[in-house]
């Protein structure tokens, strides 16, 4: 039988996302590396076991996306993301 603790206001506080933070301000180290990079370089992410890859990725992604540039996310490791950066998106 699993074990229920009640958590006061301060406690479920602790435990909401962190939401309060812009999204430019979490998003500017991902553009400043994506600028860095040309097509047809690639980029390198080693990350720390508090990263959650999936947001990493979809981080480095809108910000490829907002500099106009697609990636193509190769083989990494559980540690590592590997990404190409694509030709710049073509204007529809």
């Amino acid at each position: 039988m699993p074990v229920f603790k009640k958590l006061s206001r301060e406690q479920v506080g602790e435990l909401k996302p962190k939401r309060d933070q812009p999204k430019d301000d979490i998003l500017a180290p991902y553009i400043a590396e994506v600028e860095k990079i040309e097509p047809g370089e690639g980029i390198e992410i080693d990350l720390t076991p508090e990263d959650n890859p999936r947001a990493v990725k979809r981080r480095l992604t809108i910000a490829a996306k907002s500099l106009g540039k697609q990636l193509k996310y190769r083989d990494g490791s559980e540690n590592k993301i590997v990404a190409e950066i694509l030709a710049k998106n073509s204007s529809k």
